[in-house]
């Protein structure tokens, strides 16, 4: 038998060996008491420890105090003072604490730093001098478990033990450190703030810490003295520390809108520049509405970087009054620009796409088509009539924006208005940007278009006819596709070019029926395109028996070297003995000899991952190219591909 499954098994019965065993020792003995006093018995006997650890699991649950003198002497053995200690820690009863500390005296090695972290977390004030004791201890678990203890009892004796203690090693010094920050925020939450505030302005006030140690220091300073917070952080903000002027204006913006948003706002002009940068970020994370006048000012500022920091802070603190502005200053050539475009773009309050069609409609010319832009990447269908307006404009550049807007916000009932451009138009760029409008919109639509379509095609020129063509293939559909097939046979040659162009381009496979005349007849014009366009369709049909039937008839129909490339390639998508039965024979002809290789490796390189028998027949072939083909590249791909599954 397997060592492994012999080990499984062995392992399996001894837990259910341990498990009867327990059972037996308990007895049935119904109630609580009874089977707290059973377990005792367990404590107390000389049964396998993994029963006794049970037992003590399942005194965690039912134990009282009549259970504490079974689990004491428990406390210094290695193996099972972990799970004696497990069992005390969440008892309610005062008796616990004096055993835990008489345990911790004498407690072995790593038995002893559990003891110490059980303490703490039992908050034992008594055990203050005990874990102190321990500071100095020559094993780092052992100290390092002490004052962590003495960080989560977090007394002011706990304090003053952790501070005196000496700190030597880095390791042990940062156990010190991170303790007293702990008993800091003990001594917060118990209400003591004026000792939470000497421990905290000693760990900060001292450069030899740690930085991080001085920051959640730093943060504990600025949780214990409310009152006194903003002069603290407005402190960090004017100094020289890059990481506390960080952490400052991360604290401003974290901090509750508690009516200091005005006080940090009014000192921002008088911070250093990079100060002002980030307690402008702050202010707008803060969100407070009465920063705005402030952060409006700083918008002034000769500084690029306050002035970005001050036009981004309004897309979440500016209002619509403050759309001149930044409009100004996104069309400008201020190297804030940048800012002020972004902030335009994310603001979310009340009326901002409204100030933007009424700046677009009587403010600077050149402002217009960036506004236009702007309320297309807003999404702003609500401001869709102040851009159909703009098509009247007198600046070219202002039509050819607002016609772009259309075909985004718009719908069926601006297609007149697309369609009348389109005609009438004075400029033949504008006629065409009118035409590329206008297929937009079809795209946006679908088929909700056709009937539009199918109307401006009535009494139609040749060149709306032409543009006609490309909006029906953007719609799609059965119906679409019929009308274009009809304009195949119209009388104007424009006309019949564009509607064979669209049937060639057709992107579903619906198209493909239609294309085999022109596959099958003898006109060489159309005879390659179509061949082509079909074959395109035919790699995307949706069940590979479609795409091996129309790949047949394709190359069934090849006439040059150049149609049958395009052929071979197609093949070489289709993994199928079908296509390696059409493929083996071109491995023949020196012309597509190397095209053909190429399509059955990649044939073969997933037939190789299939059963038995189509593995067999990729080998074959993959042995015939390497045999056949005198490319050397050609050939060290086939051997590749041979080898991926050996």
């Amino acid at each position: 038998m397997n060592r492994v499954v012999r080990f499984g098994i062995f392992s399996a019965l001894s837990s259910f060996l341990v498990t009867m065993t327990f059972a037996v020792v308990c007895g049935a003995q119904a109630g609580p008491a009874g089977e707290e006093a059973k377990l005792i018995e367990v404590l107390r006997s000389n049964t396998d420890w993994q029963v006794r650890q049970d037992a003590c699991r399942r005194l965690r649950r039912i134990g009282t105090a009549r259970s504490i003198p079974a689990l004491a002497p428990l406390l210094g053995d290695e193996k099972l003072s972990h799970m004696a200690r497990y069992a005390l820690e969440p008892m309610p009863y005062p008796e616990v604490n004096p055993v835990l500390r008489a345990a911790l005296a004498t407690a072995p090695g790593l038995a002893k730093a559990g003891i110490a972290t059980t303490l703490g977390v039992r908050r034992d004030t008594e055990a203050v001098p005990a874990l102190a004791a321990l500071l100095n201890n020559k094993h780092d678990s052992i100290a390092n478990a002490a004052a962590g203890a003495l960080g989560r009892i977090g007394t002011v004796e706990a304090v003053k033990a952790l501070f005196s203690a000496k700190r030597g090693k880095p390791g042990r010094a940062m156990a010190l450190d991170e303790a007293a920050l702990a008993a800091g925020e003990r001594l917060m939450a118990g209400g003591q703030a004026d000792p939470a505030q000497r421990v905290f302005n000693v760990l900060l006030n001292d450069t030899t810490r740690p930085q991080q140690v001085r920051m959640g220091a730093f943060r504990g300073l600025a949780q214990a003295a409310p009152a006194e917070r903003p002069g603290q952080l407005l402190a960090a903000l004017a100094g020289n520390d890059p990481v506390f002027r960080d952490f400052a204006a991360q604290l401003v913006a974290e901090t509750p809108k508690d009516g200091n948003t005005l006080r940090y706002a009014s000192q921002v002009s008088t911070l250093p520049a990079e100060g002002r940068v980030v307690l402008l970020r702050a202010l707008a994370t803060r969100g407070d509405a009465v920063a705005r006048p402030a952060v409006l000012e700083a918008t002034k500022d000769p500084d690029i970087r306050v002035r970005a920091s001050a036009l981004a802070a309004l897309e979440r603190l500016g209002t619509a009054k403050d759309v001149a502005l930044l409009a100004r200053v996104a069309g400008s050539d201020d190297p804030a620009a940048e800012a002020a475009h972004a902030t335009l773009v994310g603001m979310e309050a009340e009326g901002v796409d409204d100030a933007m069609a009424r700046i677009m409609g009587s403010g600077d010319a050149a402002l217009r088509p960036m506004l236009i832009d702007l309320l297309v990447v807003r999404g702003s269908h609500a401001a869709l009539p102040a851009v159909v307006a703009r098509l009247d404009d007198k600046d070219l550049s202002v039509r050819l924006a607002a016609l772009q807007a259309v075909s985004a916000l718009g719908g069926e009932e601006q297609a007149p208005v697309l369609l009348a451009r389109m005609k009438d138009a004075p400029e033949a760029v504008e006629r065409k940007a009118a035409a590329k409008a206008f297929n937009a919109l079809c795209a946006h639509h679908g088929e909700t278009m056709l009937p539009v379509i199918l109307g401006a095609m009535e009494d139609a020129d040749a060149t709306t006819l032409t543009v006609m063509m490309g909006a029906l293939q953007r719609v799609g559909g059965p119906r679409a596709l019929n009308t274009v097939l009809k304009e195949i046979s119209a009388q104007d040659k424009t006309v019949q070019r564009a509607a064979m162009e669209t049937l060639l381009s057709w992107p579903t496979p619906d198209a493909a029926p239609h294309l085999l005349p022109f596959m099958e007849g003898t006109d060489p014009q159309w005879h390659d395109a179509a061949l082509r366009a079909y074959v395109r369709l035919a790699k995307n049909a949706a069940s590979g028996k479609d795409k091996i039937a129309m790949l047949e008839k394709a190359t069934s129909l090849c006439t040059s070297r150049e149609n049958t490339w395009v052929v071979l390639a197609a093949w070489g998508t289709a993994p199928s003995p079908k296509a390696l039965k059409v493929l083996r024979p071109f491995l023949d002809d020196p012309e597509v000899r190397n095209e053909a290789a190429s399509a059955i490796i990649g044939v073969c390189r997933v037939m190789l991952r299939w059963r038995k028998a189509a593995r067999g027949l990729a080998r074959e072939a993959l042995r015939e190219v390497m045999a056949k083909c005198d490319d050397q590249a050609i050939r060290d791909r086939a051997q590749r591909t041979l080898e991926q599954r050996r």
